[in-house]
């Protein structure tokens, strides 16, 4: 035993001990701890959830018993509507503005060296424990930070983005790849074994109620697994990192606004010495790790601040707790406005920026499927507490050690996320909540347009669509690059690759600083025999884009066009090293 591990250890039993006479009985640690995430997977698609009498949209028989002999808590929730942050609180027990990672594929978790707090993984693998990852989706490659702690991440060699979409792999071989791994861990030596499913997130196949099902067959094959493999001395949490909105108050899938089907996760916890029970104590994502720490006997650091995780063990937590999220995607791709919540003693303040009507009141109601208009928060007395927890939120991201997350350098970022906006500034930006529905009509158009082969009439037909997105809300980079990439699949003259160019550098100039809209924008010049304007593009947009490897083989192209011998070597030497370091060997350290 390391002395780490010796001291934790010592520091819990002493903590138990002297603790006042509300502290929870200690529970046997557990030998085997599995997490499940099943991503965009609604609380109320897991029939568990459904009360008596209600409608169940899809038969979770799996779930469904993983609920009844363990906890399930009625009232869980996520801190931010999409796969990374809300993955990357889970794990570290603090909110997206503490630990930085605000969106998908723009930012990356900090080496350990470089932030202040652990990972779950990080504190169970010092505690002995064999760790191993078996994720199914783009946004949790690798690259992005969440392996740390891990002897073992398995991403199936994933890229970020495939066709427009998320790359990902079905979740049986994810589950195959797990087992096949805990087959080779000594039954000697405890386990943390983190599994996550990607089935219902879109597209979906065909529907998103099959794609539930799916995953629910999924997780049966995994628990089966993992009892054959590690005996009944196995603790299982069941959650996912958001929901999926399904149209309701406009938003096809999730990441735009705060609706409550979005919110709102299935939280289920199962093992040895936990009684089956419901909880309806406020239950929040940052919860898992000091959860699963304390199932292996060791305290997990959570702090005190707004958002902090806490342990479910330890006793139902007060409804006055605070739970606080956020949704940047709809500023990121957009431009539009920021979106943070607060929910306290069942009452969600929503603030959309400071203008008239846009801080909104909500009752929440436990039965309702969405979410209705509320009212303004700025004549409402049950505003306080929340108005409160949101202020400190704001003030965690300017003095957290977070803050801004490290620059990912994935493909697709859409440039840096940025901090919050001063509430004046985030009041003049249109209200997610109003255009919603330009979003939805974006995808359609991004669906058109990267289609192979993709007809004239239809990318005609996309193209109008797109202008008439581009006369609405002339300042998302988003719309400014659809319309490049339009533009340059009708391209049939030069002159109409410099169109689809201004397009391009238009979306830069907006904000969507990543590698795919310069790459564009330079592929754009290059049909135009325009060397020289490539290698300006690059040179102009190299401090703010992150080094990639496709940019720096363009460069080594534009400059051998363009008979720049030096720049050419150059650019193909760092092409080469850019290359080497993304071919890093998947982390697969034997647990012995």
């Amino acid at each position: 035993m390391n002395r780490l591990r010796t001291l934790a250890l010592a520091a819990l039993a002493v903590a138990l001990a002297t603790g006042g006479c509300g502290d929870p009985e200690p529970l046997p640690r557990v030998s085997t701890i599995v997490l499940v995430t099943v991503d965009t997977l609604r609380r109320d698609h897991v029939s568990a959830y459904v009360p008596a009498g209600g409608t169940v949209e899809v038969a979770t028989p799996e779930m469904d018993a993983l609920a009844r002999r363990g906890l399930r808590f009625h009232d869980a929730r996520t801190p931010a509507p999409l796969t990374l942050p809300a993955h990357t609180t889970m794990m570290c027990a603090r909110p997206p503005a503490v630990h930085g990672v605000r969106t998908n594929s723009a930012s990356r978790l900090p080496a350990r060296t470089e932030r202040p707090w652990p990972l779950l993984a990080e504190v169970l693998a010092e505690a002995g424990y064999c760790t191993g990852a078996f994720v199914s989706a783009g946004p949790l490659v690798e690259r992005y930070g969440l392996s740390a702690g891990f002897s073992t991440y398995d991403d199936g060699a994933l890229d970020d983005l495939r066709s427009g979409g998320y790359a990902e792999r079905p979740g049986d071989t994810t589950v195959q790849h797990a087992l096949a791994w805990l087959a080779t861990t000594p039954r000697a030596r405890p386990v943390f074994l983190w599994v996550h499913l990607f089935e219902p997130h879109q597209p979906y196949r065909p529907t998103y109620a099959t794609d539930v099902a799916q995953a629910d067959a999924i997780v049966g094959a995994l628990l089966d697994g993992v009892t054959r493999a590690r005996g009944s001395d196995v603790a299982v949490l069941l959650t996912s990192d958001h929901g999926e909105a399904l149209g309701t108050m406009g938003e096809p899938s999730h990441g735009l606004l705060l609706a409550e089907p979005v919110m709102r996760v299935p939280f289920l916890l199962a093992g040895p010495g936990i009684a089956p029970a419901v909880r309806t104590d406020p239950v929040d994502l940052a919860d898992v790790a000091p959860t699963l720490a304390r199932l292996a006997g060791v305290p997990f650091p959570t702090g005190d601040g707004i958002g902090a995780g806490r342990d479910v063990l330890a006793g139902p937590a007060p409804a006055s707790r605070p739970r606080v999220a956020e949704a940047l995607h709809a500023f990121h791709q957009h431009r539009w406005a920021q979106l943070t919540c607060a929910v306290v003693n069942g009452w969600k303040l929503e603030d959309r920026g400071d203008a008239p009507g846009r801080r909104r009141l909500f009752r929440l109601d436990e039965t309702a499927r969405g979410q209705d208009d509320g009212v303004d928060a700025t004549t409402a007395a049950d505003a306080t507490a929340p108005a409160d927890a949101l202020r400190a939120y704001l003030r965690a991201e300017a003095t957290g050690p977070g803050g801004a997350g490290a620059p990912a350098g994935g493909y697709g970022g859409g440039g840096p996320v940025g901090r919050f906006l001063d509430p004046v500034e985030n009041g003049r930006r249109p209200d997610p909540y109003a255009v919603v529905a330009d979003a939805g009509r974006l995808d359609q158009i991004a669906q058109v347009v990267l289609a192979d082969p993709a007809p004239e009439d239809r990318l005609r037909g996309a193209l109008r669509e797109v202008d008439a997105l581009v006369a609405r809300d002339p300042g998302s980079p988003s719309v400014a690059f659809w319309r490049g990439w339009a533009r340059r699949r009708l391209a049939r003259t030069p002159a109409h690759h410099d169109e689809a160019r201004v397009e391009f550098v238009r979306a830069l100039d907006l904000g969507r600083t990543d590698a795919d809209t310069l790459l564009l924008a330079c592929r754009c010049a290059l049909a135009r025999d325009d060397a020289a304007g490539a290698l300006a593009l690059l040179t102009s947009w190299a401090a703010r884009v992150p080094p990639d490897p496709r940019l720096a083989e363009l460069e080594a192209d534009a400059a051998h066009r363009a008979g720049d011998a030096t720049r050419q070597q150059r650019a193909g030497t760092q092409a080469a090293a850019l290359r080497a370091a993304r071919r890093t060997p998947p982390r697969n350290e034997v647990c012995r």
